[in-house]
């Protein structure tokens, strides 16, 4: 599974790793991402030597010598990660289909480091072996609680382009409740700020019915 850690600075890299023994170190690969503008190589460069790790930037600037890429905006790359988080969480919840592994595409944005190597990621993040099953991101029943209609298209888009084809999209929080009321989705992406009824009165107006289904807040 993948574990989302972070730190207020390129400096802090190593608290992730100060409680871990050595051959734990070594047995997991770590994909960090780091603005570009906060690079401290002296820190990653400890960091690396410590572990296995692959260093991916993202800003404006594509000056670090040691990237194995550089992309201008994370958001194309993160809800690749986001998704099958949410998916694994929905299938802890109840039973869900399995599927073939997909290779993983990677998004045009991303571009080699100046370094220009290659991304040397084991395989099963880059090409996971053909017999591998995971989790079905076409069982997810997703509903977006968003009033701005390009919002309402980038999410839509996002979530389609990663497999979810069952996604209902209302405009605002008093829509959001009575969607819950009839269907059982699994995850909700709620904006907190919509006419009507906000995303955290929403929120805590689906909550009195359903407990299960994860709410996502965006903002």
């Amino acid at each position: 599974g993948i574990k989302w850690k972070m730190v207020p600075s390129c400096s802090d890299l190593n608290n992730i790793i100060a409680n871990e023994d050595k051959e734990t170190r070594r047995s997991e690969y770590y994909i960090s991402f780091i603005v570009s503008e906060a690079y401290d190589d002296s820190a990653y460069q400890t960091f690396r030597n410590c572990t296995k790790s692959a260093l991916i930037t993202f800003g404006f600037l594509n000056h670090v010598k040691a990237a194995h890429a550089h992309i201008c905006s994370p958001c194309r790359v993160l809800p690749s990660i986001l998704i099958p988080a949410l998916a694994d969480f929905v299938a802890k919840m109840r039973p869900v289909p399995l599927e073939k592994t997909m290779q993983l595409q990677l998004p045009e944005e991303i571009t080699p480091g100046p370094s220009g190597h290659e991304w040397g990621l084991p395989p099963h993040v880059i090409k996971p072996e053909s017999n591998e099953t995971t989790i079905s991101y076409k069982f997810l029943k997703v509903l977006i609680a968003e009033d701005n209609i390009v919002n309402q298209k980038v999410l839509a888009k996002t979530l389609t382009r990663l497999g979810v084809v069952l996604i209902d999209v209302v405009d605002n929080g008093k829509k959001a409740v009575e969607a819950a009321r009839t269907t059982n989705y699994d995850v909700i992406f709620m904006d907190m700020q919509m006419p009507v009824m906000g995303g955290l009165e929403a929120c805590r107006a689906i909550r009195k019915t359903n407990n299960e289904v994860l709410v996502v807040f965006v903002t």
